[in-house]
């Protein structure tokens, strides 16, 4: 768990430098933008351990937004490509509803889990007992 929650803040601390930089090169007022980027950091790095916790406790979301992200790259693959036939095709507003489609199916997935583990009924099964037979009989048969 430890090493899970330091990659995530690893993750983090990309993420903040990457936003840092962006920030840097489109900001009017630097310092507005530096404080914004300080304050993102920091709710990053206090929550990350509540999410990092979260995720592993859901692995299925885990493997939904690596998806997300692979559906994001190719969004902006096909846009880098030809934007305005992306445009015409208005290709984010599939991509939208489906992350969002694929989102609500995985809550509803968490929720009936959740009740068939809250609801979970112990079933006892019937002893088995193992016949010896001796010279071909059962037990019966002597």
């Amino acid at each position: 768990m430890a090493n899970a929650i330091g990659q995530i803040m690893l993750i983090d601390a990309v993420f903040s430098f990457d936003s840092i930089i962006t920030a840097g090169g489109t900001a009017k007022y630097v310092e507005i933008m530096i404080a914004a980027v300080v304050i993102a950091m920091t709710v990053m790095f206090l929550f990350s351990p509540a999410i990092s916790g979260f995720i592993h406790k859901h692995p299925t979301l885990k493997m939904l937004a690596l998806s997300f992200l692979v559906m994001i790259g190719l969004s902006l693959i096909m846009e880098g490509w030809n934007a305005e036939a992306a445009h015409e095709l208005n290709l984010k507003n599939y991509i939208y509803f489906g992350m969002a489609f694929s989102f609500s199916v995985e809550m509803l997935n968490m929720v009936m889990r959740k009740r068939m583990a809250k609801n979970r009924v112990v079933e006892l099964n019937e002893p088995i007992i193992k016949e010896e037979k001796a010279n071909g009989y059962s037990d019966m048969a002597k």
